[in-house]
């Protein structure tokens, strides 16, 4: 929610900085290139963390305003939040395995080996409607690779107002998944490892 609050604020002042630009707020651009309008943000990493030992996924319970904003008007009262993966947007300058790294630091408490290598594929754009696109990994950790600490967040609001959940795989068929990136990711575990 906090990205388009800013995106409304600069289309109040028509913040440009370049001939194609129509609206940018220092986090999200919106270009008009060849008669079509889309989004110019930066690139994410997700990430579906599969505790093999004790037969359990890793996955986030978070405030996500689109998701509310578009059941508003269901009867059967959805949920205000949404089961997603670990993700992270990658910062000037970091590799997407760099921001896995973090993100599972900060979202999940996860403090990586070094000498655990991340295999991650990608990139795949997030949609056509915009530039960014998705660096995706299907994590298997065994108990020598990590340890667990409290995740500490980012110090947003809406990370302080998320969970991480652990979910057995025997329960994989059963829950409701959100978004296509989880769905391919729970899909190719099940094949992967026969689940």
């Amino acid at each position: 929610m906090e990205k388009f609050t800013k995106v409304k604020k600069a289309q109040e002042t028509q913040v440009q900085t370049d001939k194609d630009s129509i609206v940018y707020d220092g986090y999200i651009k919106v270009i008009k290139q060849d008669d079509w309008e889309f989004t110019v943000e930066n690139d994410c990493v997700v990430c579906l963390i599969y505790i093999k030992d004790e037969g359990y996924v890793v996955m986030r319970s978070e405030p996500i305003p689109p998701w509310s904003h578009k059941y508003k008007n269901n009867t059967q009262k959805l949920s205000g939040y949404f089961l997603t993966l670990v993700s992270g947007t990658i910062e000037d300058g970091e590799t997407p395995q760099g921001c896995l790294r973090r993100e599972l630091y900060e979202e999940a408490g996860i403090v990586m080996s070094e000498f655990k290598q991340l295999e991650i594929e990608g990139p795949f754009f997030q949609s056509k409607g915009t530039s960014s696109q998705y660096y995706t990994c299907l994590l298997e950790l065994n108990y020598n690779e990590y340890k667990l600490v409290t995740a500490p967040g980012d110090g947003s609001k809406t990370e302080q107002m998320s969970k991480t959940l652990k979910i057995s795989v025997a329960d994989l068929d059963n829950i409701r998944v959100n978004d296509m990136i989880s769905k391919y990711l729970i899909e190719k575990l099940k094949n992967e490892y026969n689940l």
